[in-house]
């Protein structure tokens, strides 16, 4: 019951806080990652691709840019981004969903899916549902593409100690925290909003993965200007 309640507090925070920043958010999401690039080596031709956790369309940048025919698909929970989204690529289908466990698509409907910079939102019960879907809807030999940040760090580990020490009475020990979110606003200056996040490992979201019955094709760290580990990234593959 823990858990249930749990993660259905994080979706609801998640949903509200996107919903509330959505404008703010965009505007620092404007552009593709290019130490992503070399993802498009998942990405054939008539691809039927899905955006799971699409925000406000993004991905569309990179898929145009590298000139990808796809058939492409964005979800999200969060109604305003999709609504930024739609409103910027008209020609393009955008989706809200619930939560990440159902989708409204059909059974092997996908040849590839891509979730960018989502999974660090997820607890492992999250993040097993969410696999747990997307192998039903993927297509044999298909596979999925999930990023997350790398949030081991000196900037970003106090936010998860101060948490454990917070929980710890109610012998809680899971990594999970809330980071801020902040901008300037003309009329009401600096403001700062909270969104949860859970501190993947690498090793972590494999064993996960292999649990559901997914190969690892590949898994790493894409790097900044400075070398430092930006994003966790995994590939797995659908082999039945």
């Amino acid at each position: 019951m823990l858990n249930f309640n749990r993660e259905n507090k994080i979706r609801k925070d998640v949903i509200g806080f996107y919903n509330v920043i959505a404008g703010q958010f965009s505007q620092t999401r404007k552009k593709w990652w290019k130490n992503l690039d070399f993802l498009k080596k998942y990405i054939n031709k008539k691809d039927q691709l899905l955006d799971f956790g699409c925000g406000n369309g993004r991905l569309l940048e990179f898929i145009y840019n590298e000139n990808l025919e796809v058939d492409y698909i964005g979800i999200d929970v969060s109604s305003q981004l999709i609504d930024l989204a739609q409103s910027k690529y008209k020609n393009e289908k955008f989706l809200i969903i619930d939560n990440e466990s159902e989708t409204p698509f059909r059974e092997v409907q996908f040849d590839t899916i891509f979730s960018i910079a989502v999974f660090h939102h997820f607890t492992p019960g999250m993040a097993k549902g969410a696999l747990k879907e997307m192998q039903k809807i993927l297509k044999k030999d298909g596979v999925i593409i999930i990023t997350a940040w790398h949030l081991w760090n000196k900037k970003r580990i106090p936010f998860l100690v101060k948490s454990f020490f917070k929980k710890i009475i109610k012998l809680d020990f899971s990594k999970i925290a809330d980071l801020p979110f902040s901008y300037s606003d003309k009329k009401e200056g600096q403001k700062t909003y909270w969104r949860t996040c859970y501190w993947w490992s690498k090793r972590g979201l494999e064993k996960l993965a292999q649990k559901q019955g997914f190969e690892i094709l590949e898994s790493g760290y894409s790097r900044d200007l400075r070398n430092n580990k930006r994003n966790i990234y995994w590939v797995l593959k659908k082999n039945k």
